[in-house]
């Protein structure tokens, strides 16, 4: 995703360039696509970047641990910076880190490849799900219980109650219900 700004940062500040984007980017070692649009608005220091991008990555559900196909919608929201004056050609900054601030390099490129990757990251749920109603698997015999009923019998045993339950005869049960 490398954008050509060499003629934005010749204009004057509160100029702006929209582009479509589609692309593919490398993420997790898959290459995904990448879609939306892209607005750049000339500012003092360098180009203001507002980018919607929505992509799809492939996952793996937290529960059941299938694979599935995960929609992630992003907002970039960033200034990037210029390592150049635009019209002398004169190094302004030689201190820019790029894993810190997007960086128009010394060919007025703007690459938001890295940029895109880290609000992938970002926008990813941290306990992926392939569907709200996953079952998930069985603890005890791990069989996928969206696929398949499990046999295992499930005891719920309030361990709260701990030394009460067991003064209990075998096979008797007790209704433990909340009030």
């Amino acid at each position: 995703m490398h954008f050509n700004v060499s003629q934005l940062v010749r204009e004057t500040g509160g100029s702006t360039r929209e582009h479509p984007v589609q692309d593919r980017i490398v993420f997790r070692d898959n290459l995904i696509e990448v879609d939306g649009s892209v607005r750049f608005v000339r500012t003092d220091r360098g180009v203001w970047v507002t980018a919607l991008l929505n992509t799809k990555v492939e996952s793996e559900c937290g529960r059941c641990l299938d694979p599935y196909v995960q929609f992630v919608e992003i907002m970039v929201d960033e200034e990037a910076i210029s390592r150049l004056d635009p019209v002398s050609g004169v190094r302004l900054r030689d201190s820019l880190d790029p894993e810190e601030n997007l960086v128009i390099d010394e060919d007025n490129i703007l690459d938001l490849t890295g940029t895109a990757r880290q609000y992938i990251s970002l926008g990813l749920p941290m306990s992926p799900l392939c569907s709200t109603d996953c079952a998930g698997l069985c603890a005890g015999c791990g069989v996928n219980r969206n696929q398949e009923e499990c046999t295992c019998v499930h005891d719920q045993r309030d361990s709260r109650w701990g030394p009460l339950l067991d003064a209990l005869p075998s096979g008797e049960t007790m209704n433990l219900s909340k009030n």
